[in-house]
Order: structure tokens, then sequence, then C-alpha cells
């Protein structure tokens, strides 16, 4: 009987004790993560955020876009012209990448909605710009192209010479990433053609 009653005594403290723990435990109520919190919000912000190759051009931008259209399509036709002059393969083979390179620039220009102002759209034929001074310059490398098969070289060096240093300005005055992309591409490019004509030079 003893021995029962101790046994019951020792069951009602466990009881006690594990109720009480239970109890303890039951009301605590977990903190919230405000540095966690703190980086979900900057994270949704950093992926919501404007889109830096989406948001609005500036007028020397779009001015710069439109400028670099018309001479990528001064290259392609320069290269086609002098192609058909002498026959020079290398002529046939960059022209297909400087329309290319019109095509990029392109759609940076559907992008922004601007196709209503593209050059290349207003004045398509061959030789012919809206630019003047682009008019000018193919004007001017296009009575040198035809003198001597070197010198219709020399006026691929012109031409690549001046697209490298027009796009390595004009990436000194643009913010937006999408363009910036397209134009270090295109100035990779420009010193690949650079280096073909080069090395056929006498």
């Amino acid at each position: 009987m003893k021995k029962l009653i101790v046994l019951t005594v020792i069951y009602v403290l466990l009881t006690m004790v594990s109720l009480f723990m239970f109890s303890q435990c039951s009301s605590v109520v977990q903190p919230e993560d405000d540095s966690l919190k703190a980086i979900t919000n900057s994270s949704e912000q950093k992926w919501n955020g404007p889109d830096q190759g989406t948001r609005s051009l500036t007028d020397q931008e779009k001015a710069d876009l439109l400028y670099m259209r018309e001479e990528e399509k001064l290259a392609r036709d320069m290269y086609n012209f002098l192609f058909e002059t002498w026959g020079l393969s290398v002529f046939n083979k960059i022209a297909p990448s400087e329309q290319r390179h019109m095509d990029a620039l392109k759609r940076m220009i559907d992008k922004h909605k601007m196709t209503e102002i593209d050059p290349v759209v207003l004045v398509p034929e061959p030789g012919m710009f809206v630019n003047e001074k682009i008019q000018g310059l193919y004007n001017e490398l296009a009575e040198k192209g035809v003198l001597t098969q070197t010198d219709a070289l020399e006026v691929g060096v012109l031409v690549e010479e001046i697209d490298i240093e027009d796009l390595e300005f004009f990436l000194q005055r643009v913010d937006n990433q999408d363009i910036i992309n397209v134009y270090e591409n295109l100035v990779a490019g420009s010193y690949s053609h650079l280096a073909s004509f080069e090395s056929l030079l006498p």
C-alpha cells in the first residue's frame, strides 16, 4: 500500500511538471526576424525596380542611336559598293556583319518606340542617307574607293576607325545598359573588321 502511494505521488508530480513545461513553451512567441524581412524587401525592390534597359532615353541617347544606325548602314552600303567595284571577298564577307550591326541597333530603336524616325526606314536606298554629314562622308569615301584596290582597302580601314571612334565616344554618355551592351559588341566587331582590312594592305 505504501509503495502504491509513493508511485501515485511521483506520477502526480511528473504530470504537474509536464503541464508546466508545456504551458511555458506554448506561451513563447517567435519574434519577427527584422533583418530577414529587410533583406527580402531589398531583394524585391532590386528585382521589381526600374529596368535600366527599358527606361526612357535622353534626347542625346536617341540622337546617338539614330546616328549609329545610319553609320552602320554607311559601312554596309560602302562594302557592297566596293565588292561590286573590285570583287574583293573581304568586302562581301564583312557587309553581312554590318547588316547584323544595323539589325542590333534597329532592335533598340524599335524597343524605345523610335521606328517612325529611324533614318534607315525613312531612306532605305543604298548610298542614300538622312544625315548630311554621313552622306558627305559616304560620297567622299566612295570617290576614294574606286581609285585602286589599295584605296578601297584603306576606305575599309577608315570606315572601321570612324565607327570605333564614334562608338567609344557615345559609350561615355549613355546610361542605358541595353544600348551599352550593343555598342560594346559593335566596337568589338569593328576591331575585328579593322584587323581584316589592315592584314590585306601592302
